[in-house]
């Protein structure tokens, strides 16, 4: 099969395996010139001109076989990265989102995104990566944190609610996951679940300044469930930080536990 461009790039490989250079480069020009599109050929060309540091060159050869349509997740990433390089963020973004679209089931793609979008300041942008990369990457705790503290801040409280329980598969002794699904839940009327997160959030032992939040989030939700002892117990809590920070239920047992009978 003389004419087969395939079969004469593998025939070009096998050579120069076995040390036969010149020969091996007459094979792979041979090859080319038999299937100008052949696309191991044409990204053997790619490869050359990064070994040479040819940046500019290797771009304009993906770009040939894209057009010829040979297109690719690799290809991609390494326009990207090319793109990256000479500090071209629109080229970079347009070829990271078409190697996502290319191999759906890869999430480095995605997190060059949501780098791009985070130092762009990108809010929308940084919201949409974080989204796909915590449906593929489902055990990273920044990731399912940052997703969740972003819906928050915009509101989505559904979508909040929602998310706020994978969160807290991957990161249940984190008091801030445990105080922002809290607030996903009072806001979409799960009040008494909310309650129970936000107290789930001060046995994670947050800081003090947090710790302040989480009780003033309490003294509000109770005043929602008209429970108005528990309320200002729980602004009494929130006022005493400044000397001492008050104990989670559990850590003893004595009548001088802060949450006492009935605990909120």
């Amino acid at each position: 099969d003389p004419k087969n461009g395939k079969k004469l790039f593998q025939l070009a490989r096998a050579l120069g395996a076995d040390g036969q250079e010149a020969e091996a480069d007459a094979m792979f020009q041979e090859a080319l010139r038999a299937d100008p599109k052949e696309p191991n050929a044409n990204f053997e060309l790619v490869r050359r001109a990064m070994r040479k540091k040819d940046y500019k060159g290797a771009e304009k050869q993906l770009e040939k076989m894209i057009a010829d349509g040979n297109d690719g997740y690799a290809m991609r990433m390494m326009l990207a990265d090319l793109a990256e390089a000479s500090d071209d963020k629109v080229k970079m973004k347009k070829n990271l989102e078409q190697a996502y679209q290319l191999d759906t089931s890869q999430v480095e793609p995605l997190q060059a995104l949501y780098d791009l979008a985070h130092k762009a300041k990108d809010g929308d942008a940084e919201l949409s990566a974080l989204r796909r990369i915590a449906a593929l990457d489902q055990h990273d705790r920044r990731v399912w944190v940052r997703l969740l503290g972003m819906l928050v801040e915009r509101g989505l409280w559904e979508e909040a609610r929602q998310i706020g329980e994978g969160a807290l598969f991957v990161d249940v002794s984190n008091p801030e996951v445990h105080r922002l699904y809290a607030r996903a839940l009072a806001r979409t009327g799960r009040q008494v679940s909310a309650i129970f997160e936000l107290n789930s959030a001060i046995l994670c032992k947050p800081e003090n300044d947090d710790l302040k939040k989480i009780y003033e989030d309490l003294a509000t939700g109770y005043d929602k469930l008209k429970e108005p002892e528990f309320a200002k117990q729980a602004r009494e809590y929130s006022k005493q930080l400044g000397d001492s920070t008050p104990k989670a239920k559990g850590d003893d047992e004595d009548d001088d536990d802060p949450h006492g009978k009935g605990d909120p």
